[in-house]
């Protein structure tokens, strides 16, 4: 089991943002459950903050002791802007804001232990 790797994505630590970008994904609560179980269990475990989404700067918290890493990327596809304009959340998808989160987690997850890769 040793050369497993299980990864999740989760973009935000608010569950309110997450059902309005990713409705029928699994809660942030259940899929840290499941990282924990995973990590102890003894597989490579890592997390990709993906897309970075309001709410992301509580994650890396919640992610100590059951990840290994952590990914950051952005929203990468143009068909999610609806989304933004919907909830009148255009201004964290821009590159300030994608910007200023990967610095602030970065330092987070670097404080707290944790590999960070942007």
């Amino acid at each position: 089991m040793s050369q497993l790797e299980v990864g999740f994505s989760i973009g935000t630590a608010d569950d309110c943002i997450r059902k309005l970008f990713e409705p029928n994904a699994p809660s942030i609560q259940s899929r840290l459950t499941a990282l924990a179980k995973l990590h102890e269990a003894g597989l490579y475990t890592f997390v990709m903050i993906a897309p970075i989404l309001p709410g992301a700067e509580a994650l890396p918290e919640l992610l100590v002791g059951k990840v290994d890493k952590v990914i950051l990327d952005r929203m990468n596809y143009n068909h999610s802007d609806w989304v933004y304009k919907k909830y009148h959340l255009e201004q964290f998808h821009t590159d300030e804001f994608f910007d200023g989160m990967v610095a602030t987690l970065s330092a987070q997850l670097n404080q707290m232990g944790v590999p960070c890769q942007p």
